[in-house]
């Protein structure tokens, strides 16, 4: 509860403060509806996520699959602890991509157009592919 309470304490000064991406934490959850926020949920293939478990940590295609569903029940509960439920519920995010169809570099074009036009900003045409990279 005391690292919820923290890390929503932080989250939540910068997103009062400057523009932010908050990758897991259960943002969603924990950050005060008045604060604009894009929700997004990214999802992939099952298998095609315990063929990358089994790549990045070198695990059998039996061990990844128990890793990958070990983290799927983390997150859940995680996000259940913060205090919402739905995790993963296409209907709980603005935004859902499956990185099944698209590639990395499609996922951040889509976002930063929806972001910039969520903010009401006007960008030059293909202007916004580079523009967040210092965050990264």
């Amino acid at each position: 509860a005391r690292v919820i309470e923290k890390a929503t304490e932080l989250m939540t000064r910068i997103a009062r403060t400057e523009s932010a991406v908050f990758v897991g934490r259960a943002a969603d959850a924990v950050l005060d509806p008045g604060i604009r926020k894009i929700t997004v949920f990214i999802r992939q293939d099952f298998d095609q996520r315990v063929e990358a478990c089994m790549r990045e940590e070198g695990l059998s295609r039996r061990k990844a699959r128990l890793r990958v569903r070990e983290m799927d029940d983390k997150r859940r509960n995680f996000v259940r602890f913060a205090g919402k439920e739905g995790w993963g519920q296409p209907e709980q995010y603005d935004v859902v991509l499956d990185m099944s169809r698209i590639s990395e570099d499609q996922a951040m074009e889509t976002l930063a157009r929806l972001f910039d036009e969520k903010q009401g900003y006007e960008t030059l045409k293909g202007g916004y592919l580079n523009q967040y990279d210092h965050y990264a």
